[in-house]
């Protein structure tokens, strides 16, 4: 896939964001050029917010990332956990992943210390942990590799190109973003979760 296929893929799941969360999230509401809802559980409020819209890079606010509510062991989820999921710290990465492996359940963590502190489904047994290329994904990785296993779940680690995923997936394009991820998962799940999709 050519940079610019990459950009439009980018550009296409960003005009999705509403979509995903009046799916995801439908106790919240559109306010301006974003989505309010009360937590990642989906409880009527205003405390979380997700960006509709917008360029590159983080919104301009003074103190850009805060969440109130009690957020610890919880995880905006995209799918239904089984024995097989990935958790990441941010939503844009989860999803960015999402594009290549979409029969894959996900939670998006909402922060690297929450990521750290998840709670595992009771029927998990292979965890694929998305790491950010930074100090706190590092970090984060090793806690949710020693965690995992003390509770029967073995424990993978997927390591992105670039700084994260959404970055691989919007400079590098979604053939590469494959590519980065087949080596890294376990052979029983290369066919179920990447055969079939483009």
């Amino acid at each position: 896939m050519h940079q610019h296929d990459a950009a439009d893929l980018a550009r296409r799941l960003a005009g999705q964001a509403e979509a995903v969360c009046r799916h995801y999230l439908p106790a919240g509401r559109r306010q301006g050029h974003y989505w309010l809802v009360g937590d990642a559980r989906n409880t009527p409020g205003r405390s979380m917010f997700v960006r509709l819209q917008g360029g590159e890079g983080k919104a301009p606010v003074k103190t850009p990332r805060r969440a109130m509510g009690q957020l610890l062991g919880h995880a905006v989820r995209f799918g239904v956990a089984s024995g097989v999921m990935a958790m990441g710290e941010g939503i844009e990465t989860v999803l960015s992943i999402s594009m290549v492996l979409p029969e894959l359940p996900m939670a998006a963590c909402l922060s690297s210390a929450h990521l750290a502190a998840s709670a595992f489904p009771a029927l998990l047994r292979r965890l694929y942990v998305i790491r950010d290329d930074d100090p706190a994904g590092d970090h984060t990785a090793k806690a949710l590799c020693q965690r995992a296993p003390a509770v029967g779940i073995e424990a993978i680690v997927l390591s992105p190109r670039l700084a994260d995923f959404n970055d691989d997936l919007r400079h590098l394009g979604r053939g590469a973003l494959r590519s980065v991820l087949r080596p890294q998962l376990a052979p029983q799940d290369v066919a179920p979760l990447m055969d079939g999709t483009v």
